[in-house]
């Protein structure tokens, strides 16, 4: 398969609804917030609020990597023509470090203003990278077992 055929079967998939996205988003989002929590309980001793800011913070994260998704698959992909998955697959990358910086900044930042999350904000740099390396490395990750998935498939 080329990088041509990837919106067709993974925009137009049943399984790319609204609906199934954003219960999927929620799901992905919530194990982010616990992998999150993992990182935060060594450091900082955890409270209800807590718990529920970095819930929001994953949710955040999984749906700003969802929207780069969609806005890789309308803008870089046409251009890609019949490249092969791998090149695809590297112009995804910035998108999902944009998306993962992105995400976890703004709401850090919100849940900080709103004095629901003790954030370190200056420099807000520091927040960006870590939500670029986050997003990066999660997406990373799930492509790497889309893919070998679809290989399994594919053999069948």
């Amino acid at each position: 398969m080329d990088a041509h055929n990837l919106p067709s079967m993974l925009l137009f998939h049943p399984a790319a609804r609204l609906s199934i996205g954003i219960f999927r988003n929620f799901g992905m989002g919530i194990l982010f917030g616990l992998i999150l929590l993992g990182g935060y309980a060594r450091t900082e001793a955890l409270t209800l609020r807590c718990f529920a800011a970095l819930m929001v913070v994953g949710v955040s994260v999984s749906f700003s990597l969802w929207g780069s998704f969609r806005v890789w698959s309308l803008t870089i992909l046409p251009m890609l023509g019949k490249q092969k998955r791998i090149i695809a697959a590297l112009t995804r990358i910035p998108f999902w470090g944009i998306a993962g910086g992105l995400g976890y900044t703004t709401v850090l930042l919100l849940l900080k203003r709103f004095d629901l999350f003790p954030a370190q904000d200056i420099p807000v740099r520091n927040l960006f990278i870590t939500g670029c390396l986050i997003g990066a490395g999660i997406q990373l990750i799930s492509e790497c077992i889309f893919w070998i998935i679809l290989k399994r498939i594919d053999k069948t």
